[in-house]
């Protein structure tokens, strides 16, 4: 505990508590050890005072296209040959003379 670490690697790549960690919180909180409660293990990033830094400053839009830096390079870039990904074949539509009832010259009743 720790070492914020579980042997499902979630706690590690997520830094919010596993089921694990929350199981293992909830057990050392019955025995009297005084964890509290399981958003204190979760890390500093996922806090609302982060999450305000983060977005305190101000974002510049710009200006437009033609305020943007000409560049001078007679390097021409052509794009990659392009296959199209192998797939199931289209059904084809019947048309309508398909879907016709048959008929026929000889008709008897």
């Amino acid at each position: 505990m720790d070492r914020k670490e579980c042997s499902c690697r979630m706690w590690e790549l997520t830094r919010i508590p596993c089921k694990h960690v929350v199981a293992a919180i909830n057990y050392m909180n019955e025995d009297g050890k005084g964890v509290v409660v399981p958003e204190e293990w979760v890390h500093a990033a996922y806090s609302l005072e982060t999450w305000a830094r983060m977005y305190s400053f101000k974002i510049n839009g710009c200006s437009g296209r033609r305020y943007w830096p000409r560049i001078e390079s007679t390097t021409v870039i052509i794009p990659p040959n392009h296959r199209p990904q192998v797939d199931r074949p289209t059904k084809k539509m019947k048309s309508n003379d398909e879907h016709a009832l048959p008929t026929s010259s000889c008709v008897t009743h």
